[in-house]
This record gives C-alpha cells, sequence and structure tokens, in this order.
C-alpha cells in the first residue's frame, strides 16, 4: 500500500524548503505523535494531504474530545436502567465505522462515523437519557475504534494506585474541610503528571 505524498502548507515538502519534518521533529516541538497520526487519518490515503500545524492543533482538539468523552463514561455518576436509543445509536456507529473501513480503508469516514456517535451520546449524557447499563456498550464500542485507529493508547487506561491513593486521601480531606491539604495532595498529583477535576458528576481524572 502506498500513500499519497504529503505537502506542507501547501507547498511540496523539501529540505532545501525548510519545510521537512520527522516525528522527532514534531515531538521536539511539543506535538503529541498520537495527534500526527490522527492528522494523518483524516485524509484516505490515496488523497494528498496539506499538512499543516494548523491541522495538527485541530487534531489535538479532536483527540482531546474523545478523551474527555471517554473519561465521561468512566466516572460518570449514572441513573440505573438502559437505553435502546443509546444500543441502537451505537450499533449504527458501528456498522458505519466498518462501512468506511472496508471502502478501502477510508479513515475520514470512519472518523466521522465516530464523532457523530460521540455528539449523539454526549446529548443523551448532558440529558440525563445515558444509563448505567449503557456504560459498558459505549466503552466497548469505543475501545473497538480504537484498535482499529489508535486514537489513545489503552496502556494508559488505568490510573496508577499511587495515583488513586493520592485521589481518596484527597477526597477524605475535603469531607474533613481540610482544604489546605486537599490543596497540597491536588499540587502533589499534578507534579506526578495527572490532573483531576471536581465537577457535580464526582471527580474526574486525567493525564496531563
Amino acid at each position: 500500500m502506498h500513500g499519497e505524498h504529503l505537502i506542507v502548507e501547501g507547498e511540496k515538502m523539501s529540505k532545501s524548503k525548510g519545510n521537512f519534518y520527522t516525528l522527532r521533529d514534531l515531538a521536539e516541538k511539543g506535538i503529541d505523535p498520537l495527534a500526527v497520526r490522527y492528522a494523518l487519518q483524516s485524509v484516505p490515503y490515496r488523497r494528498q494531504l496539506n499538512f499543516t500545524f494548523d491541522l495538527l492543533h485541530q487534531a489535538g482538539k479532536s483527540l482531546a474530545r474523545l478523551q474527555d468523552f471517554k473519561l465521561r463514561l468512566t466516572t460518570g455518576k449514572l441513573k440505573p436502567g438502559n437505553s435502546q436509543k443509546v444500543r441502537e445509536t451505537t450499533a449504527t456507529a458501528r456498522q458505519d465505522f466498518e462501512k468506511a473501513m472496508d471502502d478501502d480503508l477510508n479513515t475520514a469516514q470512519a472518523l466521522a462515523a465516530v464523532f457523530d456517535w460521540v455528539r449523539d451520546l454526549n446529548t443523551e449524557l448532558a440529558e440525563g437519557r445515558f444509563l448505567e447499563d449503557d456504560r459498558q456498550i459505549a466503552l466497548h464500542a469505543l475501545e473497538q475504534f480504537n484498535q482499529v485507529l489508535e486514537l489513545w493508547h489503552s496502556d494508559d487506561e488505568e490510573i496508577d494506585e499511587k495515583i488513586r491513593s493520592l485521589i481518596e486521601q484527597r477526597t477524605q480531606a475535603r469531607k474533613s474541610r481540610n482544604f489546605a491539604l486537599a490543596d497540597q495532595i491536588r499540587d502533589q498529583i499534578h507534579e506526578l503528571g495527572y490532573v483531576i477535576e471536581d465537577t457535580k458528576e464526582g471527580i474526574r481524572w486525567k493525564k496531563r
């Protein structure tokens, strides 16, 4: 399989023009390699891609949207039960995703199917119609999409036990109204590479 050549900022990529980048170059500029991967998948491999830093920025925002969605699925407090609409929407997303990948690896259309599904389920979450039994169905579908496109590293899913212990300690400190200690623990968690957020659904965490 041979992908179409890249152009960079609308021009042919060449060392003489100074617009030739390796993955290492981009990583040294602070760009997440997964954002590069996403950007390359945003256009079918047979089509020419105009590789720009704005494209990488948008790719990073798209990945962050997926991570936030996964975080809501993992940590949100949900009412008991299940939703037929969620099941049907998820089944449709899987079908659309597979159809796109079967169409000569149309990754752009596959990503569109994923984000249409995320938008619909975010609406169900916001309006309280996404229920507890829907959680694993959605998470399983999300992991299946990720196994194909690798939008994040699955090894990052489980939080370190040390971090989990610190989060529990911070929760107890807040319950005891020891906010100074809670802030110290939050800063310690941050130094270890995690961000925690206090939401009305509970505490959420993610890697920085």
